[in-house]
């Protein structure tokens, strides 16, 4: 049972305040490894991707990378504001797609 589970899903623990304030660092995330393989990308969701360095980053990106603290393994959790196509365009502040202001009450 825990194999089966294991499959389709994953437990992650946030390590940093990127997300803040939906989700704060030491919470963990229950993510669903089926959802993009069954249906499409949305504005607003939530996904977590790993990181993969190329040899163009080279030795003074990767110098940076280790002194803010990321290491090549991480993991990332980010919102999805823009799809293919979309204009994004910060203003005063403000985020906006395609012109329209993102409402933002997160």
């Amino acid at each position: 049972m825990f194999m089966g589970i294991s499959v389709i899903s994953a437990r992650v623990r946030v390590e940093n305040i990127s997300m803040m304030p939906t989700i704060h660092p030491g919470e963990f995330v229950l993510v669903d490894k089926l959802a993009y393989k069954l249906g499409g990308v949305h504005h607003g969701d939530i996904i977590i991707f790993h990181h993969i360095r190329n040899q163009s980053e080279g030795q003074v990106a990767g110098w940076v990378m280790r002194t803010i603290g990321v290491t090549i393994d991480d993991d990332y959790i980010k919102r999805i504001i823009g799809l293919p196509g979309d204009e994004i365009q910060i203003q005063g502040g403000k985020v906006y797609i395609n012109g329209i202001p993102m409402d933002e009450d997160y």
